[in-house]
């Protein structure tokens, strides 16, 4: 079943000692983990921070400390310095991402420092999750599912392919032109986004169409690039047979997969254009 970061609103972190308003109202900072599949293995953790207003805390010094909750007390794991990632300059909303490998499954927590520039105390928030055994959407070094997924030479309605404004659908028609296992078959690198820029449900799959458009135009001919719809009828919410056979639990996804057909790297929610050329530069050099 589709889990939508639509409902991360809902989601607020546990206050910790000391980030309440003394009248007990709303915390400084608030602390969520945007990541819906993080399993054993290394993962792209991402985390989005709010302020007491429910707005973004975008591009902040932010520093993540991470722990182990499995036992009475917390255990201290690592800490790491996230990244700053959104989809466009332009774009008002994004997630602080920091490459994490998680040794077994479990329950962890993380803590978010914000420095201020004032030279105050930093801001702090904590939120518990989970990783999974192992992960629900295929993972790093799986064979890619093969699958048929709908394109132009279908005799479908045309929403089924894009739910974009019809100016993307059209500048974006290159991106359903092949099947994914038609794409494999090239032997060549390939990236696939799930997304459904007119119904989604986590608000963040508008731009990733926009993102992949510009890293194929950059790369074109050196890989493949496709995109697929979430839904069969948008309307109902009936999720597509591509999407089913890939099993992803939340949406968007972007998946880069090797020449051989094995995912090479996969990213969960919003994702940049850079990090989307890391893992297709490292294939092509």
């Amino acid at each position: 079943m589709l889990l939508t970061l639509a409902l991360l609103g809902g989601c607020a972190a546990p206050p910790v000692s000391g980030s309440t308003s003394p009248s007990g109202g709303t915390p400084p900072l608030t602390a969520i983990v945007t990541s819906s599949d993080l399993a054993v293995g290394p993962n792209h953790f991402g985390l989005a921070l709010l302020n007491d207003k429910n707005q973004p805390v975008a591009d902040a010094p932010v520093q993540l400390s991470f722990f182990d909750l499995s036992g009475e007390q917390p255990v201290p794991l690592t800490d790491a310095t996230p990244t700053w990632r959104r989809p466009g300059s332009e774009w008002n909303r994004g997630q602080y991402k920091a490459d994490i490998t998680f040794q077994r499954a479990g329950p962890y927590g993380v803590q978010a420092s914000v420095v201020t520039t004032s030279g105050a105390a930093p801001q702090v928030a904590r939120t518990r999750f989970d990783v999974k055994a192992r992960s629900e959407a295929p993972a790093v070094g799986a064979l890619a599912p093969r699958s048929h997924n709908l394109t132009i030479a279908d005799n479908v309605d045309p929403i089924e392919l894009c739910t974009a404004t019809e100016e993307t659908c059209r500048a974006t028609r290159d991106l359903r032109q092949l099947t994914i296992a038609d794409a494999i078959d090239q032997g060549k690198p390939l990236v696939v986004l799930f997304a459904t820029p007119g119904f989604c449900t986590s608000q963040t799959c508008g731009p990733q169409l926009d993102v992949l458009q510009s890293v194929a135009e950059r790369y074109r001919g050196r890989a493949n690039f496709i995109h697929v719809e979430i839904f069969r009828d948008p309307q109902a919410r009936t999720v597509n047979s591509t999407v089913q056979e890939w099993n992803l639990p939340s949406e968007p996804w972007t998946f880069v997969v090797d020449s051989t057909g094995h995912i090479a790297d996969r990213f969960d929610g919003i994702t940049a254009g850079e990090e989307i050329e890391q893992a297709l530069q490292a294939l092509l050099s």
